[in-house]
Order: structure tokens, then sequence, then C-alpha cells
């Protein structure tokens, strides 16, 4: 088992030190203890002499062992490792060895003889080491440990070297593996230039306008700038889902398998039902994912399928340029004729998607409770303030009785999405104009929930880095769509005052007056900007 303990690093290099040296000492007393050994010819030499003479230097030998022992075990806490890397590790230690070697075998050489005379005396005669003898004893054993030493670190070093090197070599993989394709940077940029449009020449423009009218005028075009804006909103969320269809270099259109979608939920607070109302009747909206327990949702996603695409073709463009509208109307306004001229495509909603009501749990303590009440995806989205990213949704969902989610809620989500054929794999992306300001990241600051999903599981490969990157990659979009949303709200709240209005005006007969939108502009615009 690793140790988790550990000593500081000057005492690592004491520890380093003393047990090099102490092993230099050991070899040189344990050589000099063996040059007092005689030899006889034809007998075996005499070694209790050498017990009775040099029991330290025998016990120093066995400590030195036993230090080995402990300290090679626990070498990563008591040695310093890296310093013994740099010294034994260093092509200078291999270089000074060899000379040393060298040196061994120059002088054993030249004293050949007196090496024979110890080891093989003659008859009757006894063999005894001449002085030098046993240093050169020593230093042979102490150069066998350096080389072995030295080996052996080399070895640990090209090791890691080996190892620096698959580990660099996979990471280049990977960042190869994660990088978009070459084409999605131009494609991102195009897209960002023209939501921005969207959100100033086009939206901005009919919001200011649309200000400036009676309230019976505002009652009649309404519904006109509502559509005006839905279409709008529906090519952002087109070129949303192309990018991410694109950044997983996947086919689309008629003739691919997979099939990329996107849609909008609209933020509403629980107790404010003017966006519900100006969307329509509650009754055509369903309720899902209720938790069944005694819990209010303090916020509502409305999911209404005006608010939803499917990726049906590759094209890139999303704007709908007519040379018509480019060269009539030449003595008209300059500004009035380019937004005439510069329009969304018409891109239908998508009628496989059901109107539906999904409640968010939040609280102002932050209490963790509420997080096993919301729904994976969107709704868990609103409530952190964060994407989610659920590369394969029938296991999350699976999953959800084991995290401590509450019964009703893991059951209804294992059936919802095991028969929802369209979102295999989903990624929700919380939409707000003020996401750069740490306070603002609050469900009451977000203005809906982006969903962008699939028919088959893993989108974005199944790389949960592959998602973050393009949530950074694409936050300009996400903000100028935030801004569009945003007045589309507006006027979505202005519509329900107004009905609300005429209704009060025709039970009391009373005649129309001219009266200013709740919202005042500036404060909408503060609000958006």
């Amino acid at each position: 088992m690793q140790q988790s303990w550990s000593v500081g690093s000057n005492l690592k290099t004491g520890i380093s030190v003393w047990l090099y040296s102490f092993t230099f000492l050991t070899c040189l007393m344990l050589a000099d203890a063996f040059g007092d050994v005689t030899f006889t010819a034809g007998q075996y030499p005499d070694l209790s002499a050498l017990w009775q003479e040099h029991k330290l230097d025998l016990v120093l030998t066995l400590i030195s062992l036993i230090s080995w022992f402990f300290c090679h075990k626990f070498k990563a806490q008591i040695r310093n490792i890296e310093l013994e890397d740099k010294v034994l590790g260093n092509h200078i230690t291999g270089q000074f060895l060899t000379w040393i070697a060298l040196a061994i075998g120059i002088y054993s050489s030249v004293t050949s003889s007196a090496f024979l005379q110890w080891f093989s005396p003659a008859a009757n005669a006894v063999g005894q080491a001449k002085y030098g003898i046993d240093l050169v004893l020593g230093f042979i054993a102490l150069t066998l440990f350096g080389f072995i030493k030295h080996g052996s670190h080399v070895a640990d070093k090209a090791k890691q070297q080996d190892k620096q090197q698959a580990e660099y070599i996979n990471e280049l993989h990977e960042t190869i593996r994660l990088a978009p394709p070459r084409t999605f940077p131009h494609r991102l940029a195009l897209y960002a230039d023209v939501m921005e449009d969207f959100a100033v020449e086009v939206t901005a423009s009919e919001w200011s306008d649309y200000l400036q009218k009676p309230e019976d005028e505002r009652l009649a075009q309404c519904e006109d700038l509502l559509e005006s804006q839905r279409s709008v909103i529906r090519a952002c969320l087109v070129a949303l889902a192309r990018l991410a269809g694109h950044y997983d270099n996947a086919p689309l259109g008629n003739g691919s398998n997979l099939q990329y979608r996107a849609n909008l939920m609209l933020t509403t607070h629980a107790q404010n039902p003017q966006r519900l109302a100006a969307l329509g009747e509650e009754k055509d909206f369903e309720h899902r994912f209720n938790i069944g327990v005694a819990a209010t949702p303090q916020y509502q996603l409305i999911l209404d399928k005006r608010y939803s695409v499917l990726v049906d073709s590759d094209d890139v463009s999303i704007i709908d340029i007519s040379e018509e509208d480019t060269h009539t109307n030449s003595q008209s306004n300059a500004q009035n004729n380019n937004r005439a001229s510069f329009k969304a495509c018409q891109f239908l909603h998508d009628d496989k998607v059901k109107n539906a009501i999904f409640p968010v749990y939040w609280s102002d303590e932050q209490s963790t409770t509420h997080n096993y009440y919301n729904m994976i995806g969107a709704p868990d989205a609103l409530a952190s303030c964060q994407p989610q990213f659920i590369p394969d949704t029938i296991s999350r969902a699976k999953e959800l009785g084991e995290n401590g989610y509450s019964a009703p809620l893991a059951k209804q989500a294992v059936e919802y999405f095991t028969n929802d054929e369209k979102g295999r794999s989903i990624v929700s992306l919380p939409i707000s104009s003020q996401r750069f300001m740490n306070h603002s990241l609050k469900p009451a600051k977000m203005v809906g929930v982006v969903n962008i999903y699939r028919n088959k599981k893993d989108i974005f490969s199944g790389n949960e880095k592959n998602f973050s990157l393009f949530c950074d990659f694409t936050l300009p979009l996400q903000l100028a769509l935030a801004r569009i949303i945003s007045m589309h709200i507006a006027v979505l709240e202005d519509k329900a005052d107004l009905q609300q209005n005429a209704a009060l005006q025709k039970s009391e007969d009373v005649s129309p007056q001219t009266k200013p939108l709740k919202n005042n502009g500036n404060q909408i615009a503060d609000e958006i900007y």
C-alpha cells in the first residue's frame, strides 16, 4: 500500500548522502576484513579469525544491507530521488566509473602475481594478502555497485522519458480528436455575425418601432411581431444545431440516419402566468415530470413547439436576402430598406415536439435536496445555471434512482427517454445576456434554456471536453440569442397585459386610450444590454 507520509526535502538529501557514504565505508571495511583471510594449499580458508577480529565490520555490513532494504522500500518518502537521478543517472558518472574500472584492471594486472600467491599459495605455504590488495577489492565492490546503480537510474530515466513521450503523444492525439473540423471556425464566425445582426438590425429595430405605437395598434400587431421574432429564434436554433452536427463531423440532411434537433424552453416564474398566457391556454401544455411530493416549483420551463427545429440540411446560410427587396423602394429610408432585405430563413417548427411545462425547484438557500427534484437536462441547467451534458439519456435516466432522486421522478425519466427516439443524447445551455457577471448566475436571470439533441447517443463524440469547448466557442451566439429572447419575452408580456386590458375595457365598456408599455423601453434595454 502506498505511504502517505513523507519527510522534508533537506532531510531527504541528508538520508541519501548518508546512505551512499555509509555504503562506501562498509565496502572498504568489508574488503579490509576479507584481506585478512589466509589461504592454505589444499585447505578451506579459516574464517574463524575473520569473525573474531572483524565483528564490527560484519555488523556494519548487516546494518548497511538492512538500511538499503528499508530505504528502497520507502525511497519516495525518505530519499531525494531527484538528486540521486542527477548524480547517478548522469553520463559523467558512467565515464568516471569506467575510468576507475580501467585503473583497477591495470593495477590488478601489474600485481597479478601477488593475487595468485594469496589465493593459490605453494605447498606448505600460507597465502596472505599484501598491502593494497584489500583496497583494490573494496574499490572493485564499489565500482560494481556504482555500475548497477548507474544502469538502474539510466533505465528508470529512459522509462520515464518513454512514458512522458507516450503521454505527450496521447495528449496530442486527444487534442486532434477533440479539435473541431477545419471549416468550423468559418461557420462559427458567420453565424456569430448574422445572429448579432438579427439582434441589433432586425429584432431591436422592430422592438423600437413597436414601443412607439399606441395600445390598440400594439394589440393588433403584437402577434405578427411575435411570429417574426419566432422566425429569427428558429433560425438561431438551426445555427446552433448545425454547428453541433458540424463539430461532430456528422452528415446532416434527409439522407442521414443522424437527426439533430434544437428547441428553446422559455423561463417563467411559477407565480407569474403572463408568458404562458401569451403563448396559449394552459390546457394546451402537458405538465411533465411531477415529483409526487409536497414541493412547489419556483420556476417553470415552457416548451412551445413553435420554438423547435429539425435540421434537415447542411446548408450554411440562415438568412434570406431577396433581390426584389434589395432593389425596390430606392427612395425609402435606408435603414428600413436594409431591415426589409435582411430576413431570417423561414424554418418550419418541429411537428414531433409537443407543448409541455417542466417544473424547476430552486431556492435562495440552494438546498441540495432540490437537485434531486429537477429532471436531468433543461431543468437541471436552469437550476444550476450551468450547461448540462447527457451523452446517453437512457443510461443517465436509469441511474437517477441510484443517485438519490425520488422514485416517481426516476420512473418517469426512464419511461420518457426510453420511448423518446428524438433525444438519445442531449445538451442543455442556459441562456442569459449577463453570463459574464457572477451575481447573474441565478435562474431568475436566465431567459430560457436551449436544448440541442439527436436521435443517437454520444453527441459531441460522447466527450464532455468537446461539449465544454463548444460552449466556449458559441458564447457570442448565446449572448446574441439571449438579447433576441429578452425582447421576445417583453412582447409576450405586453401581449398578455394588452389582452387583459382589452378584456377589462370591454367589460366596463370603456373606450380604449393610448397606454404606455408596462415595462418602459429604457428599463428593458438596460436589462438586455
